[in-house]
């Protein structure tokens, strides 16, 4: 339990700060551009919410209201659908 803690926190710290984007390995080409496409913002919440964060914890951890996280969050699944990726969103 406490190892799962920390790496919660850990990616909690994470989505505070800007990262450099880096090219992730291994995605088909039509996924790995439309990462590339995201802002750090939308990268942040894409991580969040990989990692089944609820909006109000992502919103808290990026010091931002849960609206814009969840404006993040339809913008992205707008992006897949019209990349055809909708396998990828759920």
């Amino acid at each position: 339990m406490l190892r799962r803690q920390r790496c919660h926190e850990k990616l909690l710290e994470s989505l505070t700060h800007d990262e450099t984007y880096e090219e992730p390995f291994g995605l088909a080409p039509d996924v790995h551009k439309a990462l590339a496409e995201m802002t750090d913002r939308e990268r942040r919440v894409c991580a969040g919410l990989v990692a089944d964060l609820s909006l109000s914890q992502i919103a808290r951890a990026m010091r931002c209201d849960r609206g814009t996280v969840r404006r993040i969050r339809d913008d992205i699944y707008g992006r897949f659908l019209r990349l055809g990726l909708d396998g990828w969103v759920r």
